[in-house]
């Protein structure tokens, strides 16, 4: 995860999901960026991330989580 030179926090790589009972295992990969408003702070990047990783949670469970 990093910052980019367009002003957006992004975070890419792969999250596993496996059922309580049978099934398969699902492996999906994920690219997800957030903006990052105002200056490049600190807390501006912070709040970019968090935006990144709420938008990611919210992916795994829409498309994983059935």
């Amino acid at each position: 995860y990093h910052a980019t030179r367009r002003g957006t926090f992004r975070i890419a790589g792969q999250y596993f999901v496996a059922p309580e009972e049978g099934g398969r295992e699902v492996a999906r990969g994920f690219s997800v960026e957030a903006p990052i408003r105002g200056d490049a702070s600190a807390a501006s990047i912070a709040r970019a991330r968090t935006e990144a990783i709420s938008e990611l949670v919210l992916g795994v469970a829409r498309d994983s989580l059935r």
